[in-house]
C-alpha cells in the first residue's frame, strides 16, 4: 500500500515525508519483534545491526534484522530507540501512519468530488451538443450505399428526416463561415466553433444567417428542406468536423445528452389505437389528418409530463375534455387531451415523469385514452419521433 501511494503521488513532498517516517517507523517495529522474539538484549541486538554493517555479513539467524540500513543519523536513531526503548513491540498506530491516511482518504474524496463536479458540468457552448433538429435519423454515419449510384461509399454525418420548413439550429456558439448554395449539397451553412471544430448543415430549405454573422447555441440558422441532390424526403444532412476530418455526430449528440425540455419519455405506457398523420374520423369516416397519437389505457392510470416545462392551460376544453399543455421552451409544446381528471393547475413548474392527470374520456371519445401532442414552433410532430424510451 505504501509503494502505491507514493507511485499515485509522487509529486507530493508531503507523500515522499510521510513515506520516510513510515519506512523509520516500520524498521523499529521490527527491531523490537525481533528483540522480544530472540533469546538476546537489546545490546546485543545493536551490536549485531553494526556488526552486520561493518561487515557486510549476513546476521545470525537468531538476530532477525528485517529492515534496510538507512542513512547514519537514521541508524544512530534506530539504536537510540532500541536501547532507550519504554516497551516492547505497540500494536497502535503511529501518528504518521494516521496522517498518511488521512491523506489518502483526503485525496480520494477530493477526486471524487472533482470527479462529480466534472460529470454535472454542462457541455461548453463551443461543442456541438444538441440537436440541429429533433427527429428521426435515416442515415447513419459510416459505410452505406450511396441512393443515387447504389455503391458502397462514405457517409460523412448522419441525415435526419423531418418536416420542410421546420427550424435548423446551431448546435453550438461559433461564427458562419459559409452561407451559400453548394451544388449536390445544396443550400449550405458552415460554423466555425473554434478549436479546429466546424458543423455543417445541408439541403436547407432557406437560409436566415449570412457569412461572418456570430451565431449562438439554439440560434436559428435556416429551415429543413431537400435543395440539391436529395432522394429522400425533406430531411437535413449534419457533419461535425475536427481538424479537417469527419466525426459522428452521435458520439456528440448522445440521445442521454438530450435537454430535460425536449419531450422524450411516454406519457402513458400503454397501446397506441391510432397514430400520427392520416387517418379515418372514428365518428364522421372522413379523411382528416390525426395531429397526435391516441394511447389506450385503463381508466384512472396517470400521465406525466414528458419533459420539463410550465403548465400553460389545465382546463375543460369541450370536445377535447380536460387539456393540459405545457410549454417546454425552445419551440416546443405538448398537448394531453381526454384526461379524466386534472392534477397541475395553469402556471405550475412540472419535471418529466411528474404525474398531471389520469386517463379518462372526457369531451368526446370512443374510449379512455389519451391524445398525445407534440408542437415545434407551433408545427405538429410526430411524437414517435421524440419518444425514446
Amino acid at each position: 500500500m505504501q509503494l502505491l501511494v507514493q507511485a499515485v503521488f509522487w509529486f507530493n513532498p508531503v507523500v515522499w515525508w510521510l513515506n520516510s517516517r513510515i519506512r523509520i517507523e516500520r524498521e523499529k517495529c521490527c527491531d523490537e519483534i525481533a528483540i522480544a522474539r530472540s533469546r538476546i538484549t537489546a545490546k546485543q541486538y545493536c551490536l549485531a545491526v553494526v556488526n552486520t554493517i561493518e561487515k557486510s555479513i549476513r546476521p545470525a539467524p537468531e538476530t532477525c534484522i528485517l529492515s534496510s540500513v538507512g542513512s547514519t543519523k537514521q541508524l544512530e536513531e534506530r539504536i537510540k530507540s532500541m536501547l532507550h526503548a519504554k516497551h516492547i513491540f505497540s500494536n497502535k498506530l503511529s501518528p504518521v501512519s494516521v496522517c498518511l491516511v488521512s491523506l489518502i482518504a483526503l485525496t480520494s474524496l477530493t477526486a471524487s468530488l472533482r470527479l462529480k463536479a466534472s460529470e454535472q458540468k454542462p457541455a461548453s457552448p463551443s461543442i456541438p451538443s444538441i440537436w440541429p433538429t429533433q427527429a428521426r435519423v435515416a442515415q447513419p454515419y459510416g459505410l452505406g450505399v450511396h441512393p443515387v449510384l447504389k455503391t458502397e461509399y462514405f457517409h460523412r454525418g448522419i441525415d435526419i428526416i423531418n418536416r420542410a420548413g421546420l427550424p435548423v439550429l446551431a448546435t453550438a456558439d461559433g461564427k458562419i463561415i459559409l452561407a451559400d448554395h453548394k451544388g449536390i449539397q445544396g443550400h449550405t451553412v458552415d460554423i466555425d466553433h473554434g478549436n479546429n471544430i466546424t458543423t455543417r448543415y445541408c439541403h436547407l430549405e432557406n437560409l436566415m444567417v449570412r457569412v461572418g454573422q456570430t451565431v449562438q447555441r439554439g440560434d436559428q440558422i435556416g429551415t429543413v428542406g431537400n435543395t440539391g441532390v436529395d432522394t429522400s424526403p425533406s430531411h437535413l444532412h449534419y457533419e461535425i468536423i475536427t481538424q479537417g476530418r469527419p466525426q459522428n455526430p452521435m458520439d456528440y449528440l448522445s440521445l442521454h445528452n438530450r435537454p430535460a425540455n425536449i419531450p422524450t419519455i411516454w406519457p402513458t405506457h400503454a397501446r397506441i389505437t391510432s397514430p400520427f398523420g392520416r387517418r379515418v374520423n372514428p365518428y364522421t369516416q372522413a379523411h382528416e389528418r390525426h395531429r397526435g397519437i391516441d394511447i389506450a389505457n385503463q381508466t384512472g392510470e396517470p400521465v406525466v409530463a414528458t419533459a420539463a416545462g410550465s403548465v400553460t392551460l389545465a382546463a375543460d376544453e369541450g370536445t377535447m375534455g380536460l387539456v393540459v399543455e405545457i410549454d417546454h421552451g425552445n419551440g416546443f409544446t405538448t398537448r394531453y387531451c381526454h384526461l379524466g381528471n386534472l392534477e397541475v393547475k395553469t402556471g405550475q413548474t412540472v419535471q418529466p415523469g411528474q404525474i398531471i392527470g389520469r386517463i379518462g374520456m372526457s369531451g368526446k371519445s370512443t374510449g379512455p385514452h389519451v391524445h398525445y401532442e407534440v408542437l415545434l414552433h407551433g408545427q405538429y410532430q410526430d411524437p414517435i419521433n421524440y419518444i425514446q424510451q
